[in-house]
């Protein structure tokens, strides 16, 4: 029994006692029968007019009168008992990105998350509801039903090598809590705070708490952000790997950077770099004419809080190792062969579109300039200007930019390209292909995409150089260069992020054996044998992955490195706004008003006892007469 009103028990006490000193200042008197009022005149008046103090006779008057006003007390201080508390749905979420590897807190501030979240999941009751989420590359649900159900997906969840997707976690848990609505909701957020703002997420169905798991906060970290194998302009028989390296420290740092082959371990070169506080400096590194797969890793005697990005792996492409095979077909190819023809390397074949022959001899790269076959070759594409009436790039009209909307200013395409050149250019407005993303768009549409067809890459300019006069601007040569450039380094090999997805084409058995960095296997089926693709997405582990034949293990269909190269990742210092998020949607009671006891209030049933005793009391005292 509680009192929500406690100090109102005064009265429970001072109304009875009121009433008793009331009874012995009036003193006692009864009315008392007596043969005739003669025999009292001669007392004295001092006798006659005053009455002695004394207690009150307990009659069933007066009982009925201290039994109302302590009732009356009793009811003001407003009697409940506690309800037993509805059920809770709780959310864990646990921050599964790179930064959450780091060893400053101690083994790692997962570990420490890990730790934190079983002791969450310990102070909850059998029948509460709870959820794991972990917050990966994307976000996913490990487990859900009661703690002890929950309790080993909690301890067999690991890690990623990559960004974390905890907006979309956070929208997930709200969903989860949506979906119990007689539960008392809560999302509980393990992190350390090592991620950019967060976009606003929108209705939540419980309040968001954000617990920190970072260590130091002047804990720094230096990481290879970005490594990129170049033919260099001099001598297109020549490579060098363009690498940079950054200091995500408020202290400077010396670092030594080794680059080696990635196959034999031999070293091909060192060099230390010098940088400055909160600063990123980049090093060129001449390689050799046979080396096939680069490793570049900062070598010192102790690793950093971050180990995961001192090291990668990148193949170089063929790009100035031989001489590269594009057909050009086109029924008008002069700005498009003058700008493949300065190309190093490039073997340029023209034919028209009637001379056109799939069927013949498969050269590295294909270029289909305003025309499009009825079906496209396998390989590497370059499409310009698609024409009107093709069913792979379906053409809804043309347009004239006016202002350039969508500019991935990092993409490999865009390098050393004045891209403001694009703005007047007339472009084809297609239809929306989900395989192809946009590169650079107009308010109008697409001017330049990218995507892949049956594994193999494809970029797409939609507008007509020659119509657009972009055939003599500087931009437009250096777009063919390095849509070249990136076609051929796409099939030679590619960096993946962590999570990314990679599509290669189907073997002819219609199904692989994809070997992950910690050598474990996995057998991957076509996902669709109509689309002739091979899509891989278990790629959250960095390192190096190995395509085979499922038929044939000694056979190498392809292979790919996962490198973090996040530079936002690797700056692993926490932020200190991790301000709980409040809910935003009222889904039951117990989300309306989540810091109220739930009770049972009492005072409804003694007021009505009250006013029994006060009539019982009346119909006494009107008895009495």
């Amino acid at each position: 029994m509680l009192f929500l009103a406690p100090l109102a028990l005064a009265l429970a006490v001072a109304l009875p006692a009121t009433i008793v000193l009331l009874h012995l200042l009036r003193g006692s008197r009864w009315r008392v029968r007596v043969p005739a009022t003669f025999l009292w005149a001669d007392l004295a008046p001092s006798v006659a007019g005053h009455s002695r103090p004394r207690l009150p006779r307990l009659t069933l008057l007066l009982l009925l009168q201290l039994l109302a006003a302590a009732l009356g007390g009793v009811t003001l201080a407003r009697p409940a008992t506690l309800l037993p508390e509805p059920g809770q749905h709780v959310v864990l979420i646990l921050d599964a990105s790179a930064s959450m590897q780091a060893t400053d807190a101690s083994p790692s501030r997962f570990e420490l998350a890990r730790r934190r979240a079983l002791d969450r999941l310990a102070s909850l009751g059998p029948s509460d509801e709870v959820s794991v989420i972990r917050a990966g590359p994307t976000a996913t649900l490990l487990a859900a039903g009661p703690p002890d159900k929950v309790r080993e997906a909690l301890r067999q969840a690991q890690p990623g090598d990559g960004a974390g997707a905890l907006h979309e976690a956070i929208a997930l848990a709200s969903q989860q809590i949506a979906h119990t609505p007689g539960l008392r909701g809560q999302i509980v957020v393990f992190t350390d705070g090592a991620f950019p703002p967060l976009d606003p997420v929108g209705a939540l169905a419980a309040p968001v708490e954000f617990l920190s798991v970072a260590g130091d906060p002047s804990t720094g970290n230096q990481a290879i952000v970005s490594a990129q194998v170049r033919a260099q302009p001099s001598s297109p028989d020549r490579r060098a790997a363009f690498i940079v390296v950054a200091n995500l420290d408020d202290r400077p740092a010396s670092i030594p950077v080794r680059v080696a082959d990635a196959a034999s371990g031999q070293e091909v070169a060192r060099q230390t770099v010098e940088l400055p506080p909160n600063s990123a400096g980049s090093l060129a590194v001449e390689l050799p004419g046979d080396l096939s797969r680069l490793a570049i890793e900062l070598d010192r005697p102790q690793p950093d809080a971050l180990p995961l990005d001192d090291r990668v792996e990148i193949d170089t492409p063929l790009l100035g190792t031989r001489s590269l095979r594009v057909q050009l077909v086109s029924p008008a190819p002069s700005a498009l062969r003058q700008a493949l023809e300065a190309v190093p390397t490039v073997e340029l074949s023209v034919v028209g579109p009637d001379a056109y022959q799939p069927s013949g001899p498969s050269p590295d790269i294909t270029v289909f300039d305003s025309f499009l076959p009825p079906e496209l070759p396998r390989g590497p594409l370059l499409i310009v200007n698609p024409p009107a009436g093709n069913r792979f790039l379906p053409v809804l009209g043309t347009f004239t930019t006016t202002g350039l909307t969508t500019i991935d200013a990092g993409h490999p395409l865009l390098r050393g390209v004045d891209i403001l050149a694009l703005t007047g250019a007339v472009g084809k407005n297609l239809a929306r292909v989900p395989w192809a993303r946009p590169v650079v768009a107009a308010g109008e549409g697409p001017l330049i995409l990218e995507g892949y067809d049956h594994g193999y890459p494809l970029v797409i300019f939609t507008f007509d150089p020659a119509q657009s006069g972009l055939d003599k601007s500087l931009a437009f040569p250096l777009l063919v260069s390095n849509a070249v450039a990136y076609l051929i380094a796409d099939r030679s090999g590619r960096t993946v992020i962590p999570g990314d997805p990679v599509a290669l084409p189907a073997p002819s058995a219609g199904r692989a054996l994809l070997v992950r960095p910690d050598g474990q296997r996995q057998v991957v089926e076509l996902a669709d044998p109509a689309a002739g693709e091979l899509w891989i997405s278990d790629t959250e582990r960095s390192g190096r992955y190995l395509v085979l034949d499922a038929e044939n293990e000694q056979a190498v269909l392809s292979s790919f490195s996962v490198n973090l190269f996040d530079q936002g990742e690797s700056d692993i210092r926490p932020r200190r706004d991790l301000a709980p998020l409040p809910a935003t949607a009222q889904i039951g009671p117990a989300a309306a008003q989540p810091a109220e006891l739930p009770v049972q209030e009492w005072w409804r049933f003694l007021a009505a006892a009250l006013v029994v005793v006060v009539g019982v009391e009346w119909l006494v005292f009107t008895r009495r007469g």
